[in-house]
């Protein structure tokens, strides 16, 4: 009986165990296909779209990823690094924070 509960839990462990390395595997592939799009981000709150547009939850407009924003100003924005034409703070490169933040992969139609 001892030997029958142990293999129960250890068969229960593997499982486990393997259903995790495989939603690990499911979010690197899909990691990997994200990084390669270029991504419009909310400077306010991280929401990602692959689309321009307005952030759904701050009503700001997206910056494109690798452009420099003004984090006083949104609306200034260049392509090169230098200084808000409005305040005159140094502008900010628009990165990626984490993979981990709100995407939305826009469905095309």
């Amino acid at each position: 009986m001892k030997t029958l509960i142990l293999l129960i839990t250890i068969t229960f462990l593997g499982i486990t165990a393997n259903a995790q390395d495989n939603t690990k595997g499911k979010m690197k592939k899909m990691n990997k296909v994200s990084t390669m799009e270029v991504m419009y981000i909310c400077p306010k709150c991280n929401y990602m779209s692959t689309k321009a547009g307005t952030c759904p939850h701050d009503k700001v407009a997206l910056i494109k990823e690798g452009t420099y924003y003004c984090t006083m100003d949104l609306d200034q924005t260049s392509d090169k690094p230098g200084k808000c034409a409005k305040c005159g703070m140094d502008l900010t490169k628009m990165e990626r924070k984490d993979m981990n933040d709100k995407m939305e992969k826009d469905s095309v139609k």
